[in-house]
């Protein structure tokens, strides 16, 4: 994990995409936060629960789940060895969750102090990646969880460049 994070480090000094230096970054609210996203939103929140309501089934046809699958719950935690390698122990480790969460969180504070609520999407990736951190409790937890999202969402992940336009 740690060497994969040094990796990335050289990319800090670079610009997102080409484009990024004749646009520079768009503001989230010019994009997410704009008034027609925001309007279907709303629009969404009211209207979908009234739509869902007219699509269930009368209790006669419906299908019932066994509640056994439903108790199933992911564990991402890792029990180490007491014998267990340094590597390994930092990587299960939450207290260097809590150093990364700390500074995440830091920066995110110096920022909005800077430049007020302009939110882009460089900081909503921080404060997603931030908040999975945290509540993954471990680097390593993260991982797993990521790799198992990873897994059901291959098909998405492998499409996605195409339409975005992948150089």
């Amino acid at each position: 994990m740690a060497a994969s994070l040094d990796q990335c480090l050289c990319w800090l000094q670079h610009r997102a995409t080409p484009v990024e230096h004749i646009a520079g970054l768009i503001p989230v609210g010019d994009t997410l936060f704009s008034g027609f996203n925001i309007f279907i939103t709303v629009a969404l929140i009211v209207v979908m629960p009234f739509i869902t309501r007219m699509m269930m089934p009368k209790p006669s046809d419906v299908v019932s789940i066994d509640p056994k699958l439903l108790m199933e719950e992911a564990d991402f935690q890792k029990q180490l060895p007491k014998d267990a390698p340094p590597s390994e122990r930092l990587e299960e480790s939450r207290i260097l969750t809590l150093i990364i969460g700390a500074l995440g969180i830091a920066y995110l504070a110096m920022y909005f102090s800077e430049h007020g609520f302009n939110i882009t999407i460089n900081t909503v990736n921080l404060m997603f990646m931030i908040a999975g951190l945290l509540l993954h409790k471990t680097p390593m937890a993260y991982m797993r969880a990521i790799s198992a999202a990873a897994r059901s969402t291959a098909g998405i992940l492998v499409q996605f460049p195409f339409y975005a336009g992948s150089n």
